[in-house]
Parts: C-alpha cells; structure tokens; sequence
C-alpha cells in the first residue's frame, strides 16, 4: 500500500506592503501685513490675534516705502498677505500714499487693506475708500479694544493665502 502524499499546507499570501502616504500639509496661517510705524501697536496686533486664537502670520513693516518693498518681493515670491492694515500717519509715505501707490501696482484688487489709524475724521475715512481701502477702523486704545478689532477682521481673511 502506498503512503499517503504529505498534506501541502497553503499558506495565505501576504499582502503587498502598504505604501506611506504623506498626510497633506496643514493649511498655512493667514499672512497678514501691518504697516504702522508705532512697534508697540505692531506687537499689540499680534498679541490680539493670539488671544482669540486666531492663527495668523503677522509680518510688520514701519512705513509706506518699506510696504511698497515688502509687497513687491511678496509678488515676486508668489505669496501676498490675505490682509494690509494700513495706518493712515507714517514718515517717508503715508498710507493714502500707499493706496495710490497699490492701484497703480494693480494690488487693490488682489488685497484686502484695511485702515487701522488713530484719525477719527470722516473725510479721512471717505477719501481712502476712495482710494480703494475696503474699511476704515480707528485703533482702539487698549488690548480688549484690539481683540474685538481683530475678532471684526475674521471675514477679510478667507484662509486661502495667495
């Protein structure tokens, strides 16, 4: 009598390794531009922006003629700030200046500016709307004027850099 043949044992074939897929890259923060020529309001900008948990790329430049640069190599790097808050009263080029200079760069269309200055005066308000501002706000005089400032300045940035 002949021996049973040995029992083949099938093993179940292992699955191909799975290959790594690199999670997308987390959205960037807003890129946001501050031209005023006051450090301190500068810096309480970006305090204000932390404080309502609102992540944000706050860059601060000290006067028309340094935005102007500023936002010229932006273009050249291919990343424009979603948001300029612009104060109106700086040495060298004031900021209704900077709004001249904007629309003859083709910038207002591509920008949202807002102006944050300490000028209450509606013909100021009426002339940089004029010039292509999309508002006009006077800088508060203390952190929690700022932070509902900055809460106000939620629908100017759409998250989606440039």
């Amino acid at each position: 009598m002949l021996a049973d043949p040995p029992l083949l044992r099938t093993t179940a074939c292992a699955e191909p390794a799975a290959q790594p897929t690199m999670a997308p890259a987390p959205p960037r923060p807003p890129l946001i531009l501050v031209v005023d020529d006051s450090p301190s309001d500068c810096e309480l900008i970006r305090i204000a922006f932390a404080m309502v948990e609102m992540p944000a790329e706050v860059e601060c430049v000290h006067d028309g003629r340094e935005a102007i640069n500023w936002l010229q190599q932006s273009m050249m790097k291919g990343r424009l700030p979603e948001l300029v808050l612009l104060d109106l009263n700086m040495p060298r080029i004031d900021g209704f200046e900077v709004l001249v200079l904007l629309g003859e760069m083709s910038l207002l269309d591509r920008l949202q500016v807002v102006v944050l200055t300490t000028s209450n005066q509606p013909a100021d308000r009426a002339h940089c709307m004029t010039l292509g501002a999309r508002a006009f706000f006077s800088k508060p005089h203390d952190l929690d004027g700022m932070r509902r400032l900055v809460r106000d300045l939620t629908p100017f940035l759409s998250h989606s850099g440039t």
